[in-house]
């Protein structure tokens, strides 16, 4: 039997298929979509099994070394999506499979030395090698090197390459029930029997922390392990990033007409078992994630599973405590925010059945589920599901091709869509649905749009409009407060000579220095490169250079000169959260002052 095999070089001359034999003792464990060990030149890499053939190209071909998996890591779907996102975005089919996968099973490479004949090899040195290795860096470390090097020579020790993977299982030591023991007869008093009855209760065996837990020392498990009643095992530990949160239990909620209308045209399409993206245009507060929970419940109820995206890191937690408190341990969560570990476990519960709703940022499209029954896409619109990294997708279009894989719905939420999607929608290619009230029946706030150019024309020269003027002054005047946002740090955004044009630029960036006039200096927002601002045109020698545009800095102050009574915190932050942001308003709208915050985005 021949394996087709991916290897873990990121080359595009080695970007094919390559075939290896497959030994007798691994014909019936191999399968497509398992890590295997192969040797590729003079070393030793990782790869991906693609398929199975029974002819090969060559007729000379290297065996397969080892197997990494006991159970492959890439489903058939994987398989093919990687194929399929290789060809259409141009990308190398190593680099889509890493993308795919979690960085805890990307390969580990170490340098061993392995002994080949330990006749030639004095005892003393045999001893540093655990069954005839060690690692390289462990012997340079104990400077064994000289030593070691003529036996490299003569070929008694070889240079060998050791491949494993990032993050293992966590494993904790524990107990178990010895077989054939009769723990009723054997414990010796009262703590001893309830210790066995609670490792009973488990045929696995329990850990030790989980046995101090439940009230069982160290000292009495000891005792037991002694009297041969209990045997120590080494129990795999699944790492919970929210093993110390408690979620309250949420039941279904009545939906609304316009909720029970987007409903009914989703669920007819999953009961048809078709695929068709929906875009849920829906107002904030419309209710458009009760309609995710209710669609993914009757997913759950016919044992398929859901995929939902969210953009961004800070609204993960939102949506964990809404889907965990519906949905309990059938939740997983895939996210950039968990440890490698976490992330590893995470995907582990997805690949083992064990969870079968997935909630997670862009990468989490690629979650490993068998039997996808719905796809939704929170807050569509952002540009956060674009991958900007090589290899480059957009996480929308992963899900299409996925949604068509099983046949199931897409759903596209926003209360803002993307241009290209309400377009899309606008010609029938996307299913619309609208839902333009808000679930608690409040109205929606009131907004006004003011051009500046017919401001400038009734002679307001002024960066405020006249409503906003007018506005501001009146909330003041209630002792109420207002939040102002503007995407511009600094004092003016360039400086221009009027004569030239001379702008000064960052000389690694090339892009306009922005003046910043508390420090009274130029700056690249990019690199952090500065230099003092100048009053004459390094090009043309004018003295008629200006400052152009506007920042934070002069809009507070001309909030200072417009509004005498204010009192101005000006904050600047930049690429910060969405969550930390609001949090840090409310705490700051409570301490009842006249604040002004202008706030890049």
């Amino acid at each position: 039997m021949i394996a087709k095999v991916i290897v873990d070089v990121n080359s595009k001359r080695v970007d094919r298929l390559f075939d290896y034999l497959i030994p007798d003792h691994l014909e019936s464990h191999i399968v497509p979509g398992m890590r295997v060990v192969v040797p590729f030149g003079p070393r030793k890499v990782q790869g991906y099994v693609i398929a199975l053939s029974t002819t090969a190209e060559f007729d000379k071909l290297k065996p397969i070394i080892s197997v990494q998996d006991y159970v492959p890591e890439l489903t058939q779907e994987l398989i093919e999506l990687s194929e399929w996102m290789s060809y259409t975005h141009v990308s190398k089919r190593i680099a889509v499979l890493d993308a795919m996968l979690p960085a805890a099973l990307k390969g580990k490479y170490k340098k061993i030395l392995r002994v080949v004949n330990d006749e030639d090899i004095p005892q003393d040195l045999i001893k540093y090698f655990n069954n005839d290795q060690l690692y390289l860096e462990r012997a340079q470390e104990l400077e064994m090197m000289p030593i070691l090097s003529p036996f490299i020579e003569n070929g008694s020790i070889v240079e060998d390459i050791e491949v494993t993977q990032k993050n293992k299982v966590k494993k904790l030591l524990g107990v178990k029930l010895a077989p054939g023991v009769d723990y009723e007869s054997s414990a010796k008093n009262d703590k001893q029997l309830a210790a066995c009855e609670e490792v009973l209760s488990n045929r696995e065996g329990l850990t030790f922390v989980e046995l101090e837990a439940r009230g069982i020392s160290k000292g009495v498990c000891n005792t037991l392990i002694k009297n041969g009643v209990f045997e120590k095992v080494e129990l795999e530990q699944m790492r919970d990033p929210f093993a110390h949160k408690v979620f309250f239990e949420d039941d279904k909620k009545q939906l609304l007409p316009e909720q029970q209308t987007a409903y009914n045209a989703i669920h007819e399409v999953y009961e048809n078992k078709k695929a068709e993206t929906f875009l849920l245009h829906g107002v904030t507060g419309s209710g458009k994630t009760e309609v995710y929970l209710q669609l993914i419940s009757d997913v759950l109820d016919n044992n398929q599973q859901a995929i939902v995206l969210v953009p961004e890191i800070a609204l993960t937690p939102q949506m964990v405590d809404r889907f965990k408190s519906r949905f309990g341990d059938e939740v997983a969560v895939l996210h950039s925010g968990l440890s490698s570990g976490e992330r590893y476990d995470e995907w582990r519960k997805i690949k083992n059945q064990t969870a079968s709703v997935s909630v997670g940022a862009r990468s989490s499209i690629f979650a490993p589920f068998k039997d996808v029954g719905i796809i939704i896409i929170d807050e569509e619109h952002e540009t956060t599901y674009k991958q900007e990294d090589y290899p480059r997708y957009h996480a929308r279009e992963i899900a299409e091709w996925r949604a068509k894989y099983h046949q199931c719905p897409l759903v596209l939420g926003s209360a803002t869509p993307s241009l290209e999607s309400y377009a899309r929608a606008e010609k029938g290619v996307y299913t619309k649905l609208e839902m333009l009230t808000r679930a608690n029946q409040q109205a929606m706030p009131e907004m006004y749009i003011a051009n500046m150019r017919d401001e400038l024309a009734n002679g307001n020269r002024s960066m405020f409009s006249e409503i906003l003027r007018e506005k501001i002054q009146e909330k003041i005047d209630k002792d109420e407060q207002v939040v102002l946002f503007l995407n511009r740090r600094g004092h003016a955004q360039f400086m221009l000579c009027r004569d030239c044009g001379h702008v000064p630029m960052c000389p690694n960036c090339d892009i306009s220095l922005t003046y910043h006039k508390f420090t009274d200096d130029l700056k690249c927002h990019y690199c952090g490169y500065k230099e003092p601002p100048v009053n004459v045109c390094p090009s043309c020698g004018s003295e008629h250079i200006r400052e152009m545009g506007v920042g934070t800095q002069k809009v507070e102050e001309i909030i200072y000169e417009t509004f005498r009574d204010a009192k101005v915190s000006a904050w600047i932050m930049i690429r910060q959260e969405r969550k930390d942001l609001m949090k840090n308003c409310l705490s700051s709208l409570n301490e009842k002052k006249r604040i002004y915050y202008l706030v890049p985005r």
